[in-house]
C-alpha cells in the first residue's frame, strides 16, 4: 500500500516537472536572447515556473551559490528529476558552455523536440487506452461472473471447491487468467519515449 503510494507520488512528481520543462527553458532562451547570464536566466525563469520544477531549479542556483559548480548541481537535478528530456537539456547545456555558441537556439530546438514527443506520448496512450481497459475487464470478468454465479446459487458451486478435479480446474484457470492478463499488458504497454 505505502509502496505504491510513494510509486504514484513520484510518478506525479515526473510528470509534472516534466510538463513544466518546455515553458522553462523556453523562458532561458527569451532571457538569453536579452542578454542575462544563463544563472540570472535561471534564477528570473525558476521564479515562474511551477513546483517541482521551479523550486528544483532554485535549489540548483542556490547550491551553485555555495560555490558548487553549475554543471555539478544540473546533473545532480537529473538525478533528482529523472527524465530523459530534462536529461538532454542539462547536456546541452554543459556541453555548450564548454564550447560556446547560441544556446538560445539549442534551447529552443530541444524545446520543440520535447513537445513532439510529449505530444506522441499522449497520443500512444489514448490510443491504447482501449486495449488497456480491455485487458482489465478481461481479466476481472470470470471472477465477476464466479461472484454472481456463487450469489445466485452457492452449492452450484460446490463440485469447483469440494473437489480435487474442481481445485485443478479452478487453478488452471487462475493460471490461465494471469498469463492472459499479462500478455494482455505487455501488447498494450506504452513504449518508452
Amino acid at each position: 500500500g505505502m509502496l505504491l503510494y510513494f510509486r504514484l507520488m513520484k510518478q506525479r512528481y515526473l510528470r509534472l516537472a516534466e510538463q513544466s520543462l518546455p515553458d522553462f527553458l523556453r523562458g532561458i532562451s527569451g532571457a538569453l536572447r536579452a542578454g542575462t547570464s544563463l544563472t540570472q536566466a535561471m534564477a528570473l525563469v525558476a521564479k515562474e515556473t511551477p513546483d517541482p520544477l521551479g523550486s528544483e531549479i532554485s535549489r540548483v542556483l542556490r547550491r551553485e551559490s555555495f560555490g558548487f559548480s553549475l554543471e555539478q548541481t544540473l546533473n545532480e537535478l537529473t538525478t533528482r528529476i529523472p527524465s530523459k528530456d530534462l536529461a538532454l537539456a542539462v547536456m546541452v547545456i554543459n556541453i555548450q558552455r564548454e564550447i560556446g555558441g547560441s544556446l538560445a537556439d539549442i534551447l529552443e530546438n530541444i524545446v520543440q523536440t520535447i513537445v513532439a514527443r510529449q505530444r506522441l506520448a499522449q497520443e500512444v496512450r489514448a490510443l491504447t487506452a482501449q486495449g488497456r481497459m480491455s485487458g482489465w475487464v478481461l481479466t476481472a470478468l470470470p471472477f465477476i461472473l464466479g461472484l454472481a454465479i456463487w450469489f445466485l446459487d452457492p452449492t452450484y458451486m460446490d463440485p469447483l471447491f469440494h473437489t480435487t478435479t474442481g481445485l485443478i480446474m479452478l487453478g488452471s484457470a487462475a493460471v490461465s487468467v494471469a498469463v492472459g492478463g499479462f500478455v494482455i499488458n505487455r501488447l498494450v504497454r506504452s513504449p518508452e519515449l
